[in-house]
């Protein structure tokens, strides 16, 4: 510190200090007598738990390694580059960032930390980048990042993630659990494992927006309870958002696990996809319909059960503050596996139900019994050079569906779309793109990619 206070840098050249400078009176936690000798500050560490005031710390000297937990953040901000480095965590805990401070964490790879890297309890985290591998927490939340320590989502606002996640692991999600709001989370979600609920992402109560704009986004060999499951989303928004030419691709299961349903909601029998609600490239507009639907959602499980959310409206409200949806909603959004106990509106984009195999399982993209798919605009395509089938769930339409296939003329079979209901409100579905496998020789064929409980009007681009 200087005289007045500051932070003050040196290259290490000149005084033979080197990074963090600090003047410490005898037993004093802080700054006292500029008279005093200083007192060298060289790591990540230190800087973060022992230097006052608003700073910056870069990794000059390569890797580092943890030697103790790092517990709460000190100072008003810290903007952490790694310039690559690797940070081991060394089975401790990492660093809390509390209310009225705000953190950077970029660049820096993480490693070997005991769950929790970097915990929010009210502060604001404006940019994560880096990779964050083999991060373990034995009972602790998240593997990585917890957005809101005391699980009442206000107030706790993550502005950007940017980064992969590889082999973490904890109790309530494998990499990342929200309470609160992030507003941009994109990347690479490997092999990441949960205890309970949201191998790789749990957003509980929280808003979450997923996106694919400087780099596609995937999520794949993640699990929790021991089965496939990606993201866990329980009385709260996902929101996915992707760019032109961008893809975020969801090879594992979303949803609320049976398991994680009994310890939420204590037994109960509620109707969880009323109020957990999950949308393909929303834009701002939609924002007032997407709210609604929650509000209403979570007013109908206090009406029909004995569980205490009467805070969840307020906390939501509040979030909505703090949420702001990307800017781009034109790219695609490939689901490879079941989506169960959400809500799903088709905005725009493209939203293609494809199939991938792990570990000699295959898994297809469809929606179970349970989910309420509102299909407002886009193209929704099972187009991927195979004849599948999928399930649209409780299908509602609000204009003319869009819908891309394949078609294996020789063999007399296409793609196939089903429902447990169908509203059709009026509306039509329009296969405007037909990718055909094999030629016939037939003159005339008919084939129909409907379930046999979906009446509605066909129209199809294929002519002659």
């Amino acid at each position: 510190y200087t005289s007045n206070g500051q932070v003050a840098f040196t290259d290490g050249k000149n005084d033979g200090y080197g990074g963090y400078l600090k003047y410490v009176a005898e037993g004093s936690e802080g700054p006292d007598n500029p008279d005093d000798p200083p007192v060298s500050v060289n790591t990540f560490e230190e800087v973060a738990t022992e230097v006052d005031g608003d700073r910056s710390y870069t990794f000059t000297n390569g890797d580092e390694t943890i030697t103790g937990d790092i517990g709460n953040m000190s100072g008003d901000s810290l903007n952490v580059n790694g310039n690559g480095a690797t940070l081991d965590g060394d089975g401790h805990s990492g660093i809390e960032v509390n209310e009225g401070q705000t953190l950077s964490f970029d660049d820096v790879t993480a490693t070997n930390f005991g769950g929790n890297v970097i915990v929010n309890d009210g502060g604001n985290i404006t940019s994560v980048t880096g990779n964050f591998n083999n991060n373990n927490g034995d009972g602790a939340v998240s593997g990585v990042i917890l957005n809101g320590a005391e699980a009442n989502g206000e107030g706790n606002v993550i502005s950007s993630i940017s980064a992969d996640f590889n082999g973490n692991s904890g109790q309530f999600g494998g990499a990342v659990v929200n309470t609160g709001v992030i507003n941009s989370v994109e990347g690479n979600f490997t092999n990441n494992d949960s205890d309970l609920l949201g191998g790789a992402l749990t957003n509980l109560y929280g808003i979450t927006n997923i996106v694919a704009n400087t780099k596609d986004t995937t999520f794949t060999g993640n699990t929790a309870n021991e089965d496939s499951e990606a993201i866990a989303n329980a009385l709260g928004i996902v929101n996915f958002n992707s760019n032109t030419g961008k893809t975020i691709t969801v090879n594992d299961a979303i949803t609320l696990n049976d398991t994680a349903q009994e310890w939420i909601f204590d037994g109960e029998d509620i109707d969880t996809a009323k109020a957990s609600i999950l949308n393909i490239n929303p834009s701002a507009s939609d924002k007032a319909t997407i709210l609604n639907q929650i509000s209403a959602g979570i007013q109908n499980i206090l009406e029909n059960s004995d569980m205490e959310f009467d805070d969840m409206l307020e906390v939501l409200e509040a979030n909505a503050q703090n949420w702001e949806l990307p800017s781009f909603n034109s790219g695609t959004v490939e689901i490879n596996n079941e989506v169960s106990n959400q809500t799903v509106n088709m905005f725009g984009g493209t939203l293609k139900l494809g199939t991938n195999t792990q570990d000699g399982t295959e898994y297809s993209g469809t929606f179970g019994d349970d989910v309420i798919f509102n299909y407002y605009d886009g193209q929704v395509s099972l187009q991927n050079g195979n004849i599948n089938g999928a399930n649209l769930g409780n299908l509602n339409l609000f204009s003319d569906m869009k819908l891309a296939l394949d078609a294996d003329l020789a063999n007399e079979k296409m793609d196939t779309i089903t429902a447990t209901t169908f509203v059709d409100n009026g509306n039509k579905i329009n296969i405007n793109k037909i990718n055909l496998l094999s030629p016939t020789s037939k003159r005339a064929l008919s084939l129909s990619p409907l379930g046999e409980n979906m009446d509605a009007d066909v129209r199809s681009a294929m002519a002659g």
